[in-house]
């Protein structure tokens, strides 16, 4: 029988911090590689932290799919050959919009997927295409 290791990462987001969430990350997504993990998962805004009041207020933490969290995680989805999904605040370059994401990286380190959610937090987030 086949089996297939998935870890879903709990941390402890610092509200806010967007920098100390990511090293959180990488520290949990490299121990889950280590430990077999083909597909991690991580919380929603695990990158910023969520309850945020408008868009000002958020929008110094927002990122591209392909900004510095992808950068950072890429190279360790690459290195132990798994799947991670993580959610976070992106923004979109060509329109500047922000929405409440997710993407996915495969184990090649590329991104795979950047899904941007249809009924997102209202006081800041343009909901996605369905």
């Amino acid at each position: 029988m086949n089996n297939l290791h998935v870890t879903c990462i709990h941390a402890a987001v610092r509200h806010g911090d967007s920098a100390f969430n990511r090293q959180v990350l990488q520290h949990e997504l490299h121990l889950a590689g280590r430990a077999g993990a083909k597909v991690v998962i991580a919380p929603e805004m695990v990158i910023s932290g969520y309850a945020f009041t408008s868009r000002d207020e958020i929008l110094p933490l927002a990122e591209t799919a392909a900004g510095p969290t992808f950068q950072a995680l890429a190279p360790l989805c690459q290195e132990h050959g798994l799947f991670c999904c993580f959610g976070f605040a992106e923004q979109d370059q060509a329109s500047g919009l922000l929405f409440n994401s997710a993407v996915v990286i495969d184990p090649e380190g590329k991104l795979a997927l950047c899904c941007r959610k249809i009924n997102a937090e209202c006081r800041w987030a343009s909901p996605g295409n369905p």
